[in-house]
């Protein structure tokens, strides 16, 4: 890793060089600077164009963030169409995040049509490579379908990982007894876990006792 500006600028040099030659690596790497303003001026645009350049090389991550760069309108104009292509070029490839986001879009009928059935199917692909946020979907979707069993097995999942989401939910859900026998202390501990994992609704139930 580079630890200082310095070595950040040395570092763009390098990876510029490599980019300029066609290295998807340099491209993807010359993006992230971009992004994060790391030995280079900030410039989501030029970030863009270098993440682009890797993506259709084919690199998983940069095909992820392009679709996200699509999707939250940075360095490009927003186009949830072409958020929903690019994370599904991703996901294709097993990139869980991307995987993810694909969901979400699917569920949600952003960018393409609304189908549930193929949202739980990408979240069930990102689950299988244990991503915490593809077992809250996974969990989230059991709920809304009353399979509280379904939904606790998945929050326990993601909980064992520190999500604070999936931790909050299954405190409401050992609160309420739902697929599970209620027990408030249980309860009262996962509300705590929640809060110290960052989650805001946790925070807020717990300052209102």
């Amino acid at each position: 890793g580079y630890g200082v500006n310095g070595s950040f600028q040395e570092a763009a040099r390098w990876y510029r060089r490599a980019a300029e030659r066609g290295d998807l690596q340099g491209e993807f790497r010359l993006a992230a600077l971009y992004a994060q303003g790391n030995g280079v001026p900030t410039d989501q645009r030029q970030a863009f164009k270098w993440y682009m350049l890797a993506a259709r090389q084919g690199l998983p991550q940069a095909m992820y963030q392009v679709g996200l760069m699509y999707d939250i309108g940075e360095g490009v104009a927003a186009n949830k169409a072409a958020a929903a292509h690019w994370y599904e070029r991703a996901a294709d490839e097993n990139h869980s995040d991307a995987q993810v986001a694909l969901g979400m879009m699917l569920e949600q009928g952003q960018g393409v049509a609304r189908n549930k059935a193929q949202a739980r199917t990408w979240y069930a692909r990102a689950a299988l490579q244990e991503d915490a946020a593809g077992e809250v979907c996974l969990g989230v979707m059991c709920y809304g379908g009353h399979d509280y069993a379904g939904a606790a097995t998945w929050f326990r999942k993601a909980a064992q990982r520190g999500d604070g989401r999936a931790l909050y939910n299954l405190a409401v859900m050992t609160a309420n007894g739902q697929g599970m026998a209620p027990d408030q202390t249980g309860a009262q501990a996962l509300f705590r876990r929640a809060a110290e994992a960052g989650d805001e609704a946790a925070k807020t139930y717990l300052a209102s006792r």
